[in-house]
């Protein structure tokens, strides 16, 4: 009895457990969101439901329990360099004082919040050709052109390259000391057409495009018909040009030779 009026009365002499928390990407660029996991297997047992906390830096607050096979996320969005830092999780079945549920916490991760600028780089993009047909494929080719050396980097030999259309990542491959990525936009269709460019960094952000590149190459896109009637339109203006070139080129001659003007040598 007395231990149950301890508990009641002074929840910080309640047991707090540490929790294990993960997450897929501990490098982030500001605005995105990220998902913080803890595995509910040591209290799915418990009856009433634990009171979960998200712990940064010693500080806690209360998360509700969203559980999704066997895990509870905790989702910050929208996060800024403010949410950098160290977190952790606890559980406890009597409701906890924000400085003491974070008491005694043995995992952790680390979250590293950059802003765009500083961390994504533009890169240059060439193509053979800035046009195709509906159902061929386009390469493009995107390259470091700055000369990058490896101290300007946290990981020196992990560079990847993003593909970017119309500023959203649609592709990203690791670069595997080279300053060249070669993307392949396969069978091509009418929402192929856009604005590209590239970026490179090294971690391979999801909103690494809010940068643009050095360049950018605007991709039309035809359908085989529309094509077709174009390349006839050219050649038939290309062949009445030239005809029409003649005849004021003859024209001006028979002009000349009837004033007597032109002359045999």
């Amino acid at each position: 009895m007395l231990v149950l009026l301890m508990l009641t009365f002074f929840p910080g002499c309640t047991p707090i457990t540490s929790g294990y928390i993960s997450t897929v990407k501990t490098d982030l660029l500001m605005g995105e969101s990220v998902d913080l996991r803890y595995n509910t297997s040591s209290f799915d047992s418990l009856s009433p439901q634990p009171h979960m906390y998200l712990c940064k830096h010693g500080k806690a607050k209360e998360m509700e329990l969203v559980k999704e096979s066997g895990y509870v996320n905790f989702t910050l969005h929208n996060i800024t360099k403010e949410d950098s830092g160290r977190y952790s999780c606890s559980y406890s079945q009597m409701k906890q004082q924000p400085t003491s549920a974070c008491q005694d916490v043995e995992h952790f991760v680390f979250l590293n919040i950059y802003d765009y600028v500083d961390v994504i780089h533009p890169a240059g993009i060439f193509g053979t050709v800035d046009y195709g047909v509906i159902g061929e494929d386009v390469v493009l080719k995107c390259s470091i052109m700055d000369g990058v050396h490896t101290d300007t980097f946290r990981h020196p030999y992990v560079l990847y390259m993003h593909l970017c259309k119309d500023f959203t990542k649609i592709s990203t491959k690791p670069l595997n000391h080279t300053n060249n990525a070669i993307f392949t936009i396969r069978n091509i269709t009418a929402t192929s057409a856009g604005s590209f460019s590239c970026v490179y960094s090294n971690v391979s952000y999801e909103q690494a495009c809010l940068r643009g590149g050095l360049n950018t190459m605007f991709l039309k896109v035809y359908d085989g018909y529309s094509w077709r009637v174009n390349a006839v339109r050219m050649f038939m203006s290309a062949v009445v040009l030239c005809g029409l070139t003649v005849l004021v080129a003859s024209h001006c001659l028979c002009v000349e030779v009837r004033a007597g003007s032109f002359k045999v040598p």
